[in-house]
């Protein structure tokens, strides 16, 4: 068997860490949280650039190889693994990324900017 598959785990997000990568592999997608999840955790992304990805991240910030390119992501991949320091500065772009723009406060933020918007008019 290939897969074992042992149900929800508790607290999960905090065994990001321990990945080399995260591959967001979807050929549709919204944001995923999975996406935010590992920018916290700076864990390296590949990812397709489908749906809210490429809203969320850039290259500056991840991988972003075309869907249903299995090569590509193969290719992103060896990547990661030929050019840690570069990773690791896409990683740490990604959390500071993330810290400024879809912290909690930031979302606060813009949802008071809207009111105050729509308060004005």
């Amino acid at each position: 068997e290939r897969i074992l598959w042992h149900s929800a785990v508790a607290g999960a997000g905090s065994l990001l860490t321990a990945f080399d990568a995260l591959v967001l592999s979807s050929r549709t997608e919204g944001t995923p949280i999975t996406l935010l999840e590992a920018m916290n955790a700076r864990v390296p992304i590949v990812a397709t650039r489908v749906g809210g990805i490429p809203d969320v991240v850039t290259s500056a910030h991840a991988i972003l190889v075309a869907p249903e390119q299995p090569m590509a992501i193969a290719a992103a991949l060896a990547k990661l693994q030929l050019e840690p320091s570069a990773a690791a500065r896409r990683s740490e772009e990604a959390r500071k990324r993330l810290l400024q723009s879809y912290s909690s406060a930031a979302w606060l933020d813009a949802v008071d900017a809207v009111y105050r918007a729509a308060y004005a008019n």
